[in-house]
């Protein structure tokens, strides 16, 4: 029988590439960095801009990386867990 192992600690994306993100990064450049992520949601921000949150994860892992970009298309911050 197989059980799946969940894998509490590991983060989807390691610290030292999340410190490379800057705001003059659009998500070409991020997808270069970062690889594809696994969920992509477009949402409207409170000025009614169309906006873009991406989320990394891992299979059976507990850790996320969530990344949202701004109206331009650059990146303006992340969320991890």
């Amino acid at each position: 029988m197989f059980y799946p192992v969940w894998n509490l600690s590991q983060p989807p994306v390691s610290q030292r590439r999340l410190d490379r993100l800057t705001s003059q990064l659009d998500t070409n450049a991020v997808q270069h960095l970062l690889g594809t992520p696994q969920n992509i949601e477009k949402f409207t921000d409170a000025h009614g801009s169309e906006c873009f949150e991406w989320t990394y994860y891992r299979p059976n892992g507990w850790r996320f990386v969530t990344l949202t970009f701004s109206p331009d298309g650059h990146f303006d911050r992340y969320i991890t867990d």
